[in-house]
């Protein structure tokens, strides 16, 4: 790990808040990287979370609310996985592939990708399936990218 102790003091003495206008680099961090996202209308909505360590995936979780309509009712969906658990991480240079098995529904196994990039970590939902992990109505987004500089996540459908 990099001493970035006299980096940083030069910072604040320039009054320069930590982290403000550089991009964090993800190829060896370690931390915990949170963000937020607003799916399909202004009522559902979600967040991630993906913890790394010397910039390899440790665990990733998310979970998004889908909001009740008189025609239907509230709606989740959440996943957790962490490395050594009962799900099948495999990796491929910087994205891990992860595979589960519903138990109630072993026909039903699901996958789901997390690519560590420079500045940003992908959840890829392009093998995901709804129905094993949500609520019925429950849509997944395409992708979510997480940029550590950011509380937002941004969301491709």
């Amino acid at each position: 790990m990099k001493n970035t102790a006299p980096a940083l003091l030069l910072l604040l003495s320039l009054g320069v808040p930590p982290g403000a206008g550089a991009a964090v680099a993800l190829g060896e961090a370690s931390g915990t990287y949170t963000c937020s996202y607003k799916l399909f209308s202004s009522c559902s909505s979600g967040s991630a979370t993906v913890k790394l360590l010397n910039g390899k995936l440790q665990q990733v979780s998310f979970e998004s609310l889908f909001c009740a309509t008189p025609a239907k009712p509230a709606n989740r969906c959440s996943l957790e996985s962490a490395r050594g658990g009962p799900d099948r991480w495999s990796e491929s240079g910087t994205a891990v592939r992860i595979e589960f098995t519903h138990p109630k529904y072993p026909e039903m196994d699901d996958a789901l990708a997390v690519t560590v990039q420079g500045q940003a970590i992908v959840i890829d939902f392009g093998e995901s399936q709804s129905l094993p992990r949500c609520d019925l109505g429950a849509d997944l987004p395409e992708k979510l990218t997480l940029d550590p500089a950011d509380q937002n996540c941004r969301v491709e459908y």
